[in-house]
This record gives C-alpha cells, sequence and structure tokens, in this order.
C-alpha cells in the first residue's frame, strides 16, 4: 500500500511540475521528428544532389526524399536533416566564415532561422526546404528563440553531420 501512494505521490508531483511548466517545455527542435508539412504544391523546384536547381513536375517529395529513392545517403535522422539544412543555409545563403560544423554561434543559427520567415521556400536550398520552411513560420518567436538555443547546443554536442 505504502508503494502505491509514493507512486501515486510521484504521478500528481510531476503532472503540477507538466501543468506549472506549461505546453511549450518540450524540445522545439525535436519536434521536427513528428511534424508532417501541409501537402507539397503541385509544381515543385528541388536542389537535386549535386546542387542543381531543376523542375520536378508534379512532384509530392522533397529532395530528401529523392535522395532515399535514388540510394543516395541521407543524414540519419530528421533532426539531423534539420541540422543539416540550418548548416547549408549559414553556409551557402548567408556566407558565414566564422563558422565550422562543430561550432555555430547563436546569432548565425538565429540568421539562418530568420531566412525561412523572410524568404520564399522555393528559394531555400537544403534536403526538406518545403517542411522546415513550414515548421520555422509554424512556431511563436518564445519557440524560435528556444529552437535557435536547442540547435547551437546540439551542434556543440555532436557536430554537423551532413552527407556529401
Amino acid at each position: 500500500m505504502k508503494i502505491m501512494s509514493k507512486l501515486g505521490y510521484t504521478l500528481v508531483l510531476l503532472l503540477l511540475v507538466f501543468i506549472t511548466m506549461g505546453m511549450d517545455s518540450g524540445s522545439v527542435l525535436y519536434k521536427i521528428e513528428n511534424y508532417e508539412a501541409p501537402p507539397l504544391p503541385k509544381e515543385l523546384y528541388i536542389y537535386d544532389i549535386n546542387g542543381r536547381y531543376q523542375a520536378i513536375d508534379k512532384a509530392s517529395k522533397e529532395s530528401y526524399d529523392y535522395r532515399i529513392i535514388h540510394k543516395y545517403p541521407v543524414p540519419p535522422t530528421l533532426v539531423e536533416t534539420f541540422i543539416c539544412d540550418i548548416w547549408i543555409i549559414t553556409d551557402q545563403k548567408l556566407k558565414l566564415r566564422n563558422i565550422d560544423k562543430t561550432y555555430i554561434p547563436n546569432n548565425a543559427v538565429r540568421l539562418a532561422i530568420k531566412y525561412y520567415l523572410t524568404y520564399n521556400w522555393t528559394q531555400i536550398p537544403g534536403f526538406r526546404p518545403w517542411t522546415h520552411w513550414n515548421f520555422v513560420r509554424g512556431l511563436n518567436n518564445k519557440q524560435r528563440e528556444r529552437l535557435v538555443s536547442e540547435i547551437v547546443n546540439y551542434i556543440s554536442k555532436n557536430g554537423v553531420l551532413c552527407p556529401p
């Protein structure tokens, strides 16, 4: 009986902690693992594996899916895919040179996140530009700022593992 009361007390305490912290308390970065973007527009332009921008008629897939279908390497997880896309934006579009695949400062990641808010998804390179564009735009300012922090921490712990 004492075990049940301790277990019940622990569950109530955990519930109170979650209520106090609010619904937004989980990791923003890891939400990308289960995020489902709206369907792609019927006409799509994607970056192919050689970095060329090409049209694909009636596409229902992003570069990421195209690479899987044709057995080209992709990052091991959807979180890592998002990290790679942030890296690609900072390197190719923002042309930041004070970064490397083991460290990207907050301001560089913040600029990459802002890129998703500033440009049309068709102007964004990467594995999943449509998905990531919708994901970032669906977050509020507080969540985006938290996402910046989580990306910086992730990269400092794991680096950026983009396949060629």
